[in-house]
């Protein structure tokens, strides 16, 4: 008799071993996907959830580290709590109710009923338990849904459009006509660069100026705005994150590779092509004779920024491991996402002035990344005006831009250079807007230089987005397009309507989420293994 009991309380440990494991698995995966949302939530707000997508799906290599740390300690202690509390409440509760053996007795119209509260109890107590838990998860995770988008994210991809078929316009050289002497074009990429920076008085959404210097280029040369003062450029669908607006604005198109394709992670091989069927400002400035050259202070591996530029116009790319190999920094150097805009400058200074030398013309396209999310990189020529570390960020970006324009303006080759300052999208740095209201963010945007041929007198009120830069940016070196567009961008300074303008936000940015058969047979297709 003692044999069996022994034998039946370990058969009842073991099984209860096992439902703690399979409730560990079950409830650990939603704790995670859960926490996981509300971290995304906390750091980068109200985003679409194809920026999500296109987070979740990017290769960690060239990451700033300090995102990951803040993933893993805003997720996993949060995670693990929620299941350490769930599996204790069940385990405290089975331990208990499987040794009760209870009698209640209940009176009922002078009838007495006896309830006994033993295994059924416990059995209906844990099935209790589970849909309470059910029902709890299954309410989490469809909250997180809807604040991330996931369900208009589905819906979307689910649909087709044919907004490429209707309005595409491929850039052919026929319908391109470049000045008899072509302008140099130095583009500067600034991360997370908006109007929202400059103050309520001077356009912006601030009670402060953090960027007097931009804002103050934006007032002396031209500024896109869809205001009269300091406005920007509208950060459509799809252009939200840096290589997704790299695209958008050198090629006119949404980003809209599907998952890892691109980065050669799957166990077939790695992809040699970046949207081989696309023809970029990249591809049309090496066949008018341009050099094209890269500069960024990370790795320009990350997110496939270098084989997009190699493969779309022979871009030289001027990267971190650049800047290693010709002793711009030392070999172990390596700070936030690899150094500092102050040393870009001060590299970019040093090419610009062996390039001018030579005879062709030059495309030089630069990124900054100290303006990053979480909180910007402070760097030693900083200063500490303000209380919050990233405001002193987004204010040295401004002078660091300001003093480099200056110093290009006082080159012998400026005559013949044009120079556009961009944001690349707005920011993510989710705790920075609680003091701007209903303020409508853009990216900031200049154009500096621009050849007397070019009509500026229709730049302010207008509905521009991060595609119409494709157009715009050839215009701003003295190229006539006819019909005024390319890729699905407009040329901004001409009297055309752009497709936001003719179409509204939400049209248009739902045309470009959707599924595009063109897109896929005209621009992914050709991406080959071997």
């Amino acid at each position: 008799m003692k044999n069996s009991r022994e034998h039946k309380g370990t058969f009842q440990k073991k099984y209860l071993i096992i439902q703690l494991i399979a409730l560990a698995v079950l409830y650990g995966v939603i704790a995670i996907l859960v926490e996981s949302a509300e971290w995304f939530q906390r750091w980068w707000g109200k985003i679409s959830f194809a920026t999500v997508v296109y987070q979740l799906t990017t290769p960690l290599k060239g990451t700033e580290t300090s995102l990951i740390v803040s993933y893993c300690q805003g997720v996993i202690p949060l995670a693990i709590t929620r299941l350490v509390l769930v599996l204790g409440f069940w385990y405290v509760f089975v331990r208990i109710f499987s040794v009760l053996d209870l009698e209640v007795h209940v009176r009922l119209w002078k009838k007495h009923f006896t309830v006994k509260m033993g295994k059924s109890f416990l059995r209906c107590g844990q099935g209790l338990f589970l849909l309470l838990l059910t029902l709890l998860s299954v309410y989490e995770i469809r909250h997180e849904v809807e604040a991330l988008g996931i369900d208009d994210y589905i819906e979307e991809v689910r649909e087709s459009s044919t907004i490429h078929e209707d309005y595409y316009v491929i850039p052919t050289e026929s319908i391109m006509k470049f000045p008899d002497k072509k302008r140099n074009l130095i583009f500067i990429y600034m991360e997370s660069i908006e109007n929202t920076y400059a103050s309520v008085e001077d356009g912006g959404g601030k009670p402060i100026n953090y960027i007097p210097e931009l804002t103050q280029l934006a007032n002396e040369h031209v500024s896109i705005s869809n205001k009269d003062k300091i406005g920007g450029t509208y950060p459509n669908e799809r252009s939200g994150w840096t290589i997704a607006a790299l695209l958008g604005a050198t090629a006119g198109v949404p980003y809209k590779i599907p998952g890892n394709e691109l980065w050669g992670e799957a166990s077939a091989g790695q992809y040699t092509e970046f949207l081989p069927g696309l023809t970029t400002l990249g591809d049309i400035l090496e066949k008018q004779g341009y050099q094209n050259y890269f500069l960024c202070g990370s790795e320009g591996e990350f997110a496939g920024r270098d084989l997009y530029f190699q493969k779309h116009g022979n871009y030289k790319i001027l990267d971190y491991n650049y800047a290693v190999q010709n002793n711009y920094i030392p070999e172990d150097y390596f700070v936030f996402w690899g150094y500092e805009d102050h040393k870009m400058y001060d590299i970019a200074k040093r090419e610009l002035t062996k390039i001018a030398q030579n005879e062709e013309p030059f495309n030089f396209t630069m990124l900054t990344v100290d303006t990053h999310m979480p909180a910007g990189y402070l760097c030693e020529v900083c200063e500490n005006q303000y209380p919050e570390q990233y405001e002193n960020v987004v204010a040295c970006a401004s002078r660091q831009a300001g003093a480099f324009v200056e110093w290009i303006k006082k080159q012998d080759w400026y005559e013949n250079t044009t120079v556009i300052l961009l944001g690349d999208h707005n920011s993510m740095v989710n705790n920075f807007w609680d003091d701007i209201g209903d303020f409508q963010r853009r990216t900031y945007n200049c154009f500096i230089n621009l050849p007397e041929t070019v009509d500026v007198s229709n730049v302010k009120k207008r509905d521009v987005c991060t595609l119409d830069i494709f157009p715009t940016t050839l215009a701003a070196i003295g190229v006539e397009i006819d019909g005024d567009r390319l890729g699905l961008g407009t040329n901004a300074f001409s009297q055309r309507s752009t497709l936001v303008e003719e179409m509204g936000e939400t049209e248009f940015d739902m045309q470009l989420s959707r599924y595009s058969k063109y897109y896929n047979e005209q621009f992914i297709q050709g991406l080959r293994l071997y």
